[in-house]
């Protein structure tokens, strides 16, 4: 790749940038935008299959080609940073307080990004589990195996990483996160086990992961503390599979040298992205 000379970009600045500022249309972004995240924020293969037949339509009401690129997705997934293990369909998962106290607190009906991305599932009957609190997640080293065996983890540390690993080998069966998201107490983090993937060092850590708001996580914290400890009822019904993901591709045929590819990549070949 070159990089651009002063002089071809002021000429993409005269000639290209004012037709594109012309064809663009800020409420159909937006819209645009509404319709992807529709399906896509379920972090559900099921769903992301919906929402490349979104981006198929707009591809083609644009009067642009389309191709959709099917990519395995478990099985021999090979090696790199980069991997999605396997895929995943959500069906739902709910946590209640069954006592001292019966209230519901998580429902990925009201919103689906409850479920951390890569959360395995309970049981049909779910896990009757003791919560306990834990936001120094560097001290999950200093307990012995099984230590938490059982039991909800309600914390505010960043669950990705080695977290899950280490969770895993104290015998957590659930780790609940209501890490902070900058300036919006009431909003969940998007979050998921791992960074670029769940880590090979990981492949026999299974965990139940669920994200509620830092609000959300005061009352419940306020709620242990007020009855010196809550037994949660978690239920997550979650599909792992060997599948696949899709890499939707809109072209635009030129008219010049057919050799020639002009490339412009965006993330929606991360399923559940957000950023970029």
């Amino acid at each position: 790749m070159t990089t651009p000379t002063p002089s071809s970009l002021s000429r993409f600045c005269r000639t290209v940038l004012p037709q594109m500022v012309v064809a663009s249309d800020g409420k159909r972004t937006l819209k645009t935008i509404d319709d992807i995240q529709a399906t896509d924020q379920y972090n559900s293969f099921d769903r992301f299959h919906d929402t490349s037949q979104t981006l198929v339509d707009y591809y083609q009401r644009a009067g642009a080609g389309t191709e959709i690129t099917p990519i395995q997705t478990g099985g021999d997934i090979g090696t790199g940073r980069w991997i999605i293990q396997e895929a995943q369909d959500v069906h739902s998962a709910t946590v209640d307080v069954v006592a001292p106290v019966r209230q519901r607190i998580i429902d990925f009906k009201e919103n689906p990004w409850h479920v951390v991305q890569w959360s395995s599932a309970t049981p049909k009957q779910g896990l009757l589990c003791e919560l306990v609190v834990i936001d120094d997640l560097a001290s999950l080293s200093s307990l012995r195996p099984g230590a938490l065996r059982g039991k909800a983890v309600l914390t505010r540390g960043n669950i990705r990483g080695m977290t899950m690993n280490q969770l895993a080998h104290v015998g957590a069966a659930v780790v609940i996160t209501d890490i902070d998201v900058t300036n919006n107490p009431d909003a969940l983090a998007w979050t998921k086990f791992g960074w670029g993937m769940v880590p090979m060092s990981h492949a026999t850590a299974r965990i139940v992961g669920l994200v509620m708001s830092t609000q959300q996580g005061d009352r419940l914290r306020r709620l242990h503390q007020r009855y010196g400890g809550l037994q949660l009822r978690v239920k997550v019904d979650v599909r792992k599979y060997v599948g696949h993901h899709d890499m939707v591709s809109g072209l635009i045929r030129g008219s010049e040298d057919p050799q020639d590819e002009i490339w412009a990549i965006a993330h929606s070949g991360e399923p559940g992205a957000i950023d970029n």
